[in-house]
């Protein structure tokens, strides 16, 4: 998978990886912020982006 594949925010990688044992330790405050961020956006928002990017689909996001 390429980087640009990748449809995960930078700490929600990070606790990926972290679950999957590739990070040893993750930053609790700034996981929580990001979902707080996340949370709070709105799916119209989210819908009318992807619907809009190329070679994504404009349901899920990912890449065709």
């Amino acid at each position: 998978m390429k980087e640009d594949d990748i449809m995960l925010t930078p700490e929600l990688q990070k606790l990926k990886e972290y679950l999957e044992g590739t990070r040893t330790r993750i930053d609790t405050d700034s996981l929580l912020q990001e979902l707080y961020e996340l949370d709070s956006t709105e799916m119209r928002a989210l819908y009318e982006s992807l619907a809009v990017a190329s070679e994504r689909c404009p349901a899920c996001g990912r890449p065709y």
